[in-house]
């Protein structure tokens, strides 16, 4: 028997969806099927990050742990950031980089422009 519908996850969005958590317009990126950081092309472009910054996260939000893993895009590239520009990139810890990514995240749902509101949860 099929499933039935449900609403979107994104709280604020009404559409009804079956057998996913949330509609087109919702789904973050990379839930599409999008194997954008498994190519060989992001691979050496985050290692050539990496090096470049000594392996040391450049983002240093609260929780830092100092050792980065993981490159970061300073813009992002749904905002338009050059994807394997290395001038685009920065070392990030794990933790550093849920948090800027949750930020972003936020900012392109709630679609605020420029600078957060004062109290926001977008500030660092």
């Amino acid at each position: 028997m099929p499933r039935a519908p449900k609403q979107c996850a994104d709280r604020a969005c009404s559409t009804r969806v079956t057998g996913r958590p949330y509609c087109d317009d919702h789904t973050p990126m990379n839930w599409k099927g999008e194997r954008r950081t498994t190519t060989a092309a992001h691979k050496a472009w985050r290692i050539a990050v990496l090096r470049r910054d000594n392996f040391t996260c450049r983002l240093k939000l609260p929780g830092c742990t100092h050792q980065a893993a993981q490159a970061d895009h300073v813009l992002n590239v749904k905002a338009g950031g050059a994807e394997h520009d290395i001038n685009n990139g920065q070392a990030a810890c794990e933790n550093c980089h849920k948090q800027k990514t949750q930020r972003e995240s936020i900012k392109a749902r709630r679609g605020w422009r420029g600078t957060p509101p004062p109290g926001s949860a977008l500030l660092p």
